[in-house]
């Protein structure tokens, strides 16, 4: 039959006779056979053969390797896919036929056995087969899916995560951006105003930084910033927050943190900063100037301790730059 041209069915028996029959019933039908005269022969056609086989006819009992090895054998190589196999069996030994089912074989013919049995009983493991064949495609499929979906939303999930770092972060320096820095102050003095939490803030600008960017050109004013915001960043604790308020001017927003442990801080940052060598040129000095301020529960809103802490950068820049002012002014840092 044209149909079953394509498909390839193996037939191990050590009796030619029994093996002839089947051959000779298979290749009627239409199918392609490859005949063996033991366990050994099959096993080796099946370990170098570029495509399995169909099915498998395999008697039960021969010498050397026999069936119930075989069978193992096949059931044990999933990677080439579902394979059914069907026993040859004496009529009356039931036990063979137990012992060959719970080895995993697919069916069972006993000898002698008619032709139309035989026929009946293969196509109905060939229909078992391409049901088999057909599930076995369809969940590669719905794998490859799910893996290409995997992809696809880790990459969804990488690209939103830039785009979060993207709108929170300053791409000069990489600290937090004004949106940023500004929504962490607020929830920062949210908490300072509902639970009385300390809470300071530090307002710093660089000095002289228009005169720097006429002289020396943008890109060195460029490098300025990312330097001192280097050194405010690395001098701040984890739950502590720096951002860049606009072109020279930073905020840091300190939690737990009361006036004096602030301008403590302001007082080291300025001598970093200070400290800051701008190879090659070295005879550039950077310095900043800062203002601290506290929240107190007179406070409206986190505006209005942002502005305190503005006024008190004023007086830093007003008393001559290069030192840290708090608030209120008896509080002022002493300059270099």
């Amino acid at each position: 039959m044209a149909e079953n041209h394509d498909v390839h069915v193996i037939v191990t028996d050590d009796s030619l006779t029994v093996r002839m029959m089947l051959k000779q019933h298979l290749e009627t039908a239409g199918y392609q056979v490859s005949a063996f005269s033991d366990g050994e022969a099959c096993m080796a056609f099946l370990e170098s053969a570029p495509k399995w086989p169909d099915l498998v006819v395999l008697d039960l009992i021969m010498p050397g390797v026999d069936g119930i090895t075989v069978l193992g054998w096949i059931k044990a190589r999933q990677e080439h896919g579902f394979t059914p196999v069907i026993l040859l069996t004496a009529l009356d030994d039931v036990n063979d036929r137990v012992r060959g089912l719970d080895q995993g074989a697919d069916d069972y013919i006993s000898k002698p056995f008619e032709a139309n049995e035989l026929l009946a009983r293969v196509r109905v493991q060939l229909r078992i087969k391409r049901l088999q064949d057909q599930l076995t495609a369809h969940n590669a499929a719905l794998t490859r899916a799910n893996e290409e979906k995997a992809q696809l939303l880790g990459a969804l999930e990488a690209k939103n995560e830039q785009l979060a770092v993207m709108a929170t972060t300053d791409p000069l320096t990489g600290i937090a951006n004004r949106g940023h820095i500004e929504a962490f102050i607020g929830d920062s003095a949210a908490r300072a105003a509902r639970f009385g939490e300390r809470l300071t803030v530090a307002m710093v600008d660089i000095d002289h930084f228009k005169r720097l960017n006429d002289t020396h050109g943008h890109p060195f004013g460029d490098r300025v910033i990312r330097e001192v915001s280097r050194v405010l960043a690395e001098s701040v604790r984890r739950i502590d927050k720096v951002g860049r308020y606009g072109g020279e001017e930073f905020l840091l927003v300190l939690p737990e943190t009361d006036a004096a442990g602030a301008m403590v801080l302001g007082e080291r940052i300025r001598q970093r900063v200070a400290a800051l060598d701008f190879a090659p040129h070295h005879d550039v000095h950077v310095t900043l100037s800062g203002g601290v301020a506290s929240w107190t529960p007179q406070m409206a809103s986190w505006e209005e301790l942002v502005a305190v802490a503005d006024q008190a950068l004023y007086r830093a820049k007003e008393g001559g730059r290069n030192r840290i002012c708090g608030s209120p002014p008896d509080r002022d840092g002493i300059p270099a």
